[in-house]
């Protein structure tokens, strides 16, 4: 048992506080649940479907520990940050190229707004202009950047100005489409590689300790502040409104996914987008090509989980003709793993397990598939109650870019040696 323990990293822990989390839906007052959200709790009335949550929980901690193998460290040199530098180089040219074309379509004071209507309109725009994959590439640029200047301790002054540079970029991208999921992605980069300088020793308790612990702090406390000042804009609410508006999005973000999971589990509700189909969702999410494969399969009439601009704002349309809560189009992993594969989803949770146990061993190491995969991994977890982060397009990106440095640092040291 305490090998089993010993076993378990971060990530773990993570998924196993989620699956805590996901079984105290029910356990909430229904009454309160249905005056906040105007929706009846299914988990209540529904309670066998508890158990597919806690044998997903299960089937990922298993799988983790099935990907255990300590891997060789990875040494860097000199090269290793020439890369990439070339690679943040490109991110910082592409999010120039994302600003200007965004800036050059809406003016300040539409960004500025944070209504529904016009974060469909931006996303509509970055959809079609082929640029939404630019934020989650130079996301996964930073992630290297990070890890070789801290962890690996190769930098220059040109790297701390790139690292600087990106950052304020994918900070600023998340403010300018009133995303959130940008600035957590920043909290796991230096986050993960803080607490693995605090387990090496070589970074004092009196900074790791603090920052570890208050992390998960100021990221709920950012999370709810945006929500509880984005739904009083919109609906101009006044300041005896916010407990009220706190309480909404809580349950909303917390419990609204897990309520239509449990009524997709009772054959209540079933989205047309989850099938057996989303089997290829690995395919589906590659950039550019994956849009070429679903536009085929939606020519045959079937329907698979990949949103992009247009199925997000008709996924609010057909909540408000059904039993569920209009202001949440979620469904949690959960319900999306059911929904597509019933029990057979709890395969691709050993799946999941596996391959995160994989890409920590590899980020331990210094392996930049690892590097650049891992934080997006760890980030991800607290979206479990919203819906399924593994093979999209953000996980595929992140895999892609952790691919590519790999083969090219390979290429460099193969051409090295015969010089």
């Amino acid at each position: 048992m305490f090998l089993v323990f010993k076993r378990l990293n971060l990530v773990d822990y993570g998924v196993l506080l989620i699956t805590l989390i996901a079984c105290s839906g029910y356990i909430v007052n229904p009454e309160d649940y249905y005056s906040s959200l105007g929706e009846e709790l299914y988990l209540q009335k529904h309670p066998l479907s508890i158990f597919f949550i806690l044998l997903s929980g299960a089937m990922f901690i298993l799988g983790s520990i099935s990907g255990y193998k300590k891997m060789p460290e990875t040494k860097y040199n000199s090269k290793y940050l020439t890369i990439i530098m070339l690679l943040s180089g490109f991110a910082i040219i592409s999010l120039i190229l994302y600003f200007s074309t965004i800036l050059y379509k809406f003016p300040i004071s539409y960004l500025s707004n944070q209504s529904n209507e016009n974060r469909y309109e931006i996303w509509k725009f970055v959809s079609g202009a082929k640029i939404g994959f630019i934020v989650s590439f130079a996301t996964a640029a930073l992630s290297s950047l990070v890890f070789t200047i801290l962890v690996k301790n190769f930098r220059n002054k040109l790297s701390i100005l790139f690292l600087l540079v990106i950052t304020i970029g994918i900070f600023a991208s998340s403010i300018m489409t009133n995303t959130k999921a940008g600035i957590f992605y920043l909290m796991a980069i230096f986050f993960l590689p803080i607490t693995i300088l605090y387990k090496q020793r070589r970074i004092p308790k009196s900074i790791a300790r603090p920052i570890i612990f208050f992390t998960p702090i100021v990221l709920v406390s950012f999370f709810m502040i945006n929500t509880i000042g984005r739904i009083s804009s919109v609906n101009g609410s006044n300041s005896l409104d916010q407990i009220r508006i706190a309480t909404y999005a809580l349950y909303g973000y917390l419990f609204s996914g897990l309520n239509k999971y449990a009524a997709i589990f009772a054959g209540i509700y079933q989205p047309p987008e989850l099938n057996m189909a989303n089997i290829l969702l690995p395919l589906l999410n590659i950039p550019i090509l994956g849009g070429l494969y679903t536009s085929a399969l939606s020519d045959f009439g079937v329907s698979v989980n990949v949103i992009n601009a247009d199925d997000w704002k008709s996924s609010f349309e057909t909540l408000s003709t059904s039993i569920f809560n209009q202001g949440f189009n979620v469904n949690s992993i959960y319900g999306e793993l059911f929904g597509s594969f019933g029990y057979l989803g709890l395969i691709p949770m050993f799946i999941f397990g596996y391959i995160s146990k994989r890409m920590w061993n590899r980020y331990i190491a210094g392996d930049l598939v690892g590097v650049c995969v891992l934080p997006y991994i760890f980030f991800s977890i607290i979206q479990w109650l919203v819906y399924n982060p593994f093979f999209s397009r953000d996980f595929m990106i992140a895999l892609i870019v952790g691919c590519s440095v790999k083969i090219a640092i390979s290429v460099v040291k193969y051409r090295s040696s015969y010089v």
